[in-house]
């Protein structure tokens, strides 16, 4: 899934399977099932499954308790599983799509102004700024860090790693 905000692989995330692989814990007990992954719905349903299946490890997210591998039919409940896991992928998706439209929103206001769009207390860096930081970065990756590169620019080395994250995924 691109563009997800969310960690797909949380380190908490293989804190949590660590102890229940190391039989600490027989009850995976989450607040929802978007809680614990926001990956395609087959994926949610083969980590269910896996937990317990493989380490008997009872799955039972707070909200839904209807979804409990504890509790439920299981044919039943793979097909609902599916069906939130879908639910909640679609939801993720709208979320980022969401904010992209409204960073987007603003750069044009800002722009129309003469100004920096900010976000918070940070800043969105303009297409122009995002421009000079690839520009700078091509002419001499050794010289041109993210730390200088931000330091010359304005913006935060978060925001620049971002940019260069991006386009090396690209």
């Amino acid at each position: 899934m691109e563009g997800s905000a969310w960690n797909v692989n949380p380190p908490e995330k293989n804190v949590v399977v660590g102890h229940l692989r190391a039989g600490r814990a027989d009850v995976l007990a989450v607040w929802d099932i978007d809680r614990w992954s926001r990956k395609m719905p087959v994926d949610v349903l083969n980590e269910v499954v896996g937990l317990e299946k493989h380490l008997g490890v009872s799955f039972y997210p707070l909200s839904q308790p209807f979804l409990s591998t504890a509790t439920m039919d299981p044919g039943m409940r793979q097909a609902i599983l599916g069906m939130y896991a879908w639910m909640s992928e679609a939801e993720s998706r709208k979320r980022s799509e969401r904010v992209r439209a409204a960073v987007a929103a603003k750069r044009v206001r800002a722009g129309n102004i003469g100004r920096d769009p900010k976000w918070g207390r940070g800043k969105i860096p303009s297409e122009a700024a995002i421009g000079q930081v690839r520009e700078l970065r091509a002419s001499d990756p050794v010289r041109w860090t993210v730390r200088a590169i931000g330091a010359k620019l304005a913006l935060s080395k978060s925001t620049v790693g971002r940019i260069l994250s991006k386009d090396e995924h690209e």
